[in-house]
């Protein structure tokens, strides 16, 4: 048992780069400890993530199950969005390293989209309308959803600025989607060095969460976002399963959920979110010291 110990490691994002992939590969490290429960969210204060983890002791009993010597990590992949959460993960471990992860944000913000469909936070299922709705919702009276605002979420360059203000050089690592698809044996080297692992060629970068659909969107949406009022009885009930990795409820999910086939972006949206994201693409690149303009072709 580890105690109430902080993580060593964490992968900060950004949602749909590959974070799950990266915990994914991490957790097959015999000398690392990665929960099972995805994405604590712990951090997020400032943003209205469901199901995130409030309470410090709870967020520490997710590693309490670690072998003595064990690397902790976790992975969640709004950190590097939100304003506060690396900031305070790295006042209560000033010794953690953070991983990002950066993407082509036109395909990004297709994807982040569809989890947000998915998990019934987002209720337009068309992304052209649900795109051209970021300013309406903004400008509507009371609290708006800043998981819905894709293009904030989607821009990258303010995000890996902030992180690079926060955490000092030798503490973060910065890895490119592409450059994993194109050679991941290199960036897997790359990212056991940066923690101080050996590396192990017969451990490979997996696929994880492919496109996803419910066979029966109703039945999902019940165990998601109950009525009234079961809905207040579903939050005591949850907060005592959300304590086992594999509770009941996520296990139904995964059985009601399919994969699916990609839906390719039309011409026009891609044109369209090519303008609305060239500046930023061109500041990511100028902070990474790469060239990115391939993704607006």
């Amino acid at each position: 048992m580890n105690g109430l110990r902080y993580p060593d490691f964490f992968v900060v994002g950004a949602p749909k780069c590959g974070t799950t992939s990266a915990a994914d590969y991490l957790r097959q490290q015999s000398s690392i400890f990665i929960p099972r429960r995805k994405e604590p969210n712990y951090y997020c204060g400032d943003l209205p993530v469901p199901r995130r983890i409030e309470s410090r002791d709870t967020y520490l009993k997710q590693f309490a199950a670690a072998p003595a010597g064990s690397i902790l990590g976790e992975a969640s992949s709004l950190y590097l969005y939100s304003k506060i959460a690396i900031r305070d993960a790295f006042k209560d471990n000033p010794r953690a390293k953070f991983i990002a992860l950066v993407r082509n944000p036109m395909d990004m913000v297709y994807s982040w989209h569809r989890q947000l469909v998915l998990g019934f936070v987002e209720t337009e299922t068309n992304f052209e309308t649900a795109w051209s709705l970021q300013h309406e919702r903004r400008a509507a009276a009371g609290s708006f959803n800043p998981l819905l605002l894709y293009g904030e979420v989607c821009k990258l360059s303010p995000q890996i600025a902030r992180f690079y203000e926060t955490i000092p050089a030798q503490n973060r690592l910065v890895m490119v989607f592409d450059d994993i698809i194109e050679n991941p044996l290199r960036e897997c080297r790359a990212l056991m060095n940066f923690l101080g692992i050996a590396f192990d060629e017969a451990i490979v970068w997996p696929h994880s969460n492919p496109r996803k659909t419910f066979a029966y969107w109703g039945l999902a949406k019940f165990l998601v976002k109950p009525p009234f009022p079961l809905n207040y009885l579903r939050t005591g009930i949850r907060r005592t399963l959300d304590h086992f990795p594999n509770a009941p409820r996520h296990f139904t999910l995964r059985l009601l959920s399919r994969t699916e086939p990609s839906t390719p972006i039309t011409d026009g949206t891609r044109q369209m979110l090519a303008e609305y994201f060239e500046d930023d693409v061109w500041k990511l690149g100028s902070i990474l010291n790469r060239d990115f303009s391939a993704w607006l072709r």
